[in-house]
């Protein structure tokens, strides 16, 4: 009994969890006598950004006594010679809004890449339909989970060659569960005053934000803010201090932190082909997942149709585990996965844009989960059959 239930644990765990040459500095001297060192990386008639400590910081001129000497105007601007080479204004475009303008000369071929401006603005609701089934010593378990994350996406400034930072915020969390530990209903909206314990996560999320930074093809350069997520979520957890804490934090920024969210965050751009494409034109893409169990996923798209400024590519996967991976911390026990599985979708893409409007997925994977190291009651070689059927829907909200 000991031994199912350590199982049990193992299972419900898995299934809820920039090169720049230096220049001599640009100097800022605020209104109330603050002074900022750093250099411009773009200016409006009413802001100014700076990259202060490797970080871009906007300022608002209105605060602002002179850079440089120079009155903190556009005429000022003009004066100081600060027009930005590195960063574009987000009043000038650097695209055609004629979908096929952007595109290559070659016939009705398009160029499906990310053409974000600052200031744009996207809310994404992504609903995960998930039935997990499980074959414990001959009892099969049984878990049915729904999982909807809105999220709005703001592009807080583009770059001259079109990378985008971009805010994402934890808008709305819903997760419903159905398995051997009862009925769990978590609503960001409506949270109860009692947070079950997977929830907790959630529940932290909710309304908080980190930033990622992506190329116009869809490489994640950089994301940052989640580990201060995860130090509100250990926070919660009210952990005593000693080695237990010190894995716990470690384990859950190797799966959720900043780098493992690139990795995540990254599978959901790799859609983006590396050439302009035509009608029934594929092209591949190969992502590597960390998150809930190490996998391979070899994916063709193709382009399916052009209608009214909408691409709609099919999507189809070929999923396995990775051999060599490092074996994944499930609480108390250490466990290596051996699965394979398909993923077959659609995803509709704005031509101006690039960004994507909506789309679906459905998932099913099979394999066995096999204990590397556990506990007494679950010895070193310990196997179970596992079965996990996806259904996931993407799409705007308002």
């Amino acid at each position: 009994m000991v031994r199912r239930q350590a199982i049990k644990n193992a299972c419900v765990f898995l299934c809820t969890f920039f090169f720049i040459s230096m220049v001599s500095a640009d100097t800022i001297r605020f209104n109330d006598g603050r002074i900022v060192e750093g250099d411009i990386l773009d200016e409006t008639s009413d802001t100014v950004t700076v990259e202060y400590y490797g970080e871009p910081i906007t300022y608002s001129l209105e605060d602002i006594a002179d850079i440089n000497g120079n009155p903190a105007t556009a005429q000022g601007a003009r004066n100081r010679g600060t027009v930005p080479t590195r960063y574009q204004s987000a009043s000038t475009p650097a695209f055609s809004s004629n979908a096929y303008e952007y595109g290559s000369s070659s016939g009705d071929k398009i160029d499906l890449q990310l053409r974000l401006n600052q200031g744009d603005s996207y809310n994404i609701r992504y609903t995960a339909a998930q039935e997990i089934v499980q074959n414990l010593g001959g009892e099969v378990q049984k878990i049915d989970q729904n999982t909807e994350f809105g999220y709005v996406y703001t592009v807080r400034q583009k770059d001259y060659d079109g990378n985008a930072e971009i805010e994402v915020k934890y808008h709305s969390i819903i997760f419903k569960q159905q398995g051997p530990f009862g009925f769990i209903d978590y609503d960001s909206s409506h949270p109860p005053q009692k947070i079950h314990p997977s929830a907790m996560g959630y529940d932290v999320m909710a309304g908080e934000s980190f930033v990622i930074t992506v190329s116009p093809s869809g490489e994640i350069l950089n994301v940052r803010g989640m580990d201060n997520i995860l130090d509100k979520l250990l926070s919660r957890m009210s952990l005593p201090e000693g080695v237990s804490k010190d894995m716990v934090k470690e384990n859950l920024r190797k799966q959720f932190g900043d780098e493992a969210l690139k990795e995540s965050v990254g599978n959901m751009f790799a859609v983006y082909p590396d050439r302009p494409v035509g009608i029934g034109d594929s092209w591949t893409k190969t992502v590597y997942t960390s998150i809930g169990f190490p996998a391979r996923v070899d994916t063709t798209y193709t382009l399916e149709s052009i209608h009214d400024g909408i691409s709609k590519v099919k999507v189809f996967s070929d999923i396995r585990s990775q051999p060599d991976a490092a074996p994944v911390h499930m609480g108390n026990m250490v466990l290596r996965y051996e699965v394979t599985g398909r993923q077959e979708g659609i995803i509709s893409l704005d031509e101006q844009t690039g960004w994507t409007r909506d789309g679906y997925m459905n998932q099913k994977i099979e394999g066995k989960a096999v204990v590397v190291s556990g506990l007494d009651q679950v010895p070193e070689g310990t196997s179970w059959p596992i079965a996990i059927v996806s259904n996931i829907k993407f799409e705007p909200f308002k």
